[in-house]
């Protein structure tokens, strides 16, 4: 048996804002599938067919072990052509889907079909109760007898075919019910034919016209621009989900966005005079500027300034790098951090030097 398991994607949704109308409709289509092959170990049983000889006609397909447990009928007298109920509580233990038993009647009785109600006694449903109850409506009045039950299942105990007696009920006098009219012959009904209307009559009537050729291609035009619309989206979709996949998309992205932090931070803390936090947050955009053009973090100064050369990065730029990435250093390890305060020609020289690495 193969089972097919549903994952939820790890990357995040082309459309996570909570504008898009698309994303959660597509979500569970594009969720990555695995096939999983659960295994039990190996067993085998031995099946016996049951015997035909002394099968009873019907036979109702009930194995385990019955009992009739209460038979209770509706203590109010009855009318003539009112109905009133039978219930027959059945006890047991097996198989309790089976052929509910009919009851059997005469013209002096019409009987329905039962309705069961289940009532379990253990966890399995194996040992129960089943009630059945039956409607019966007299025919006639008089003093009445009940209808039998013929109920016959398979003992597999004893391995032989049982029926169950149903006890003799008590005769029931059904009074006449005076509501019960004789039916009348239904009187003769003469049905007029419709005259027929002449032929200019109907021809006089306006037939609906059809719709116009430009209403159609109007329709089909608007049908075939929401499908395109329909594949543009999911071209777009498969496309980033595709990127978002990729391990040097995803590297790309988390570093565009430190890059953003670090100097929206760094930039905050050049206006409220915080230079622990304005060279550290400069040492890390430059770095991940550097990792942005040339696709490698660098680990030190030395590792940075080689990166830069390689990439014929000037020399006063390097130079102005090295500035801030040894500020940086300064300030980290420095025992007094808050005695460090901010050059104004920091704050020009960080700008001019982030733009330039942004377009490196």
């Amino acid at each position: 048996m193969v089972v097919n398991s549903q994952q939820k994607r790890v990357h995040p949704s082309v459309f996570d804002d909570d504008d898009d109308p698309f994303a959660s409709l597509l979500d569970n289509f594009f969720a990555a599938q695995q096939q999983i092959t659960p295994a039990s170990p190996e067993m085998t049983i031995d099946v016996s067919a049951l015997p035909t000889e002394g099968r009873p006609e019907p036979f109702s397909h009930a194995i385990g072990q019955f009992a009739f447990a209460t038979i209770k009928i509706d203590e109010k007298a009855p009318l003539e052509g009112e109905p009133l109920t039978l219930t027959v509580a059945l006890k047991g233990k097996g198989n309790f889907k089976f052929q509910y038993p009919e009851l059997t009647t005469d013209s002096t009785w019409k009987a329905y079909a039962p309705k069961a109600e289940f009532k379990k006694l253990d966890k399995l449903g194996y040992e129960g109760v089943l009630n059945l109850q039956y409607v019966l409506v007299p025919q006639q009045n008089g003093e009445l007898v009940l209808p039998t039950l013929n109920f016959n299942y398979f003992d597999p105990m004893e391995a032989t075919y049982k029926v169950l007696d149903f006890p003799k009920l008590p005769s029931v006098k059904v009074a006449k019910n005076n509501a019960i009219q004789p039916v009348a012959k239904a009187a003769e009904v003469v049905v007029e034919k419709p005259e027929l209307l002449p032929l200019r009559l109907i021809l006089d009537n306006p037939i609906a016209p059809m719709p116009s050729r430009a209403f159609s291609l109007l329709f089909w035009g608007l049908q075939e621009l929401l499908a395109l619309i329909v594949v543009v989206i999911v071209c777009l979709r498969l496309h980033k989900l595709r990127r978002r996949q990729d391990p040097h998309f995803v590297a790309h992205r988390t570093s565009r966005e430190k890059q953003k932090s670090s100097l929206r931070i760094a930039t905050q803390a050049a206006h409220s005079n915080d230079a622990l936090t304005f060279y550290q947050c400069a040492e890390d955009v430059l770095r991940e500027s550097i990792f942005l053009a040339l696709r490698q973090r660098p680990a030190s100064w030395n590792e940075a300034a080689m990166f830069l050369r390689a990439k014929n990065v000037p020399e006063n730029k390097i130079e102005v790098c090295k500035h801030f990435w040894e500020k940086a250093e300064a300030v980290k390890f420095s025992q007094h951090p808050q005695a460090f305060t901010i050059a104004k020609e920091d704050l020009a020289k960080f700008k001019e030097i982030t733009h330039y690495l942004h377009h490196l």
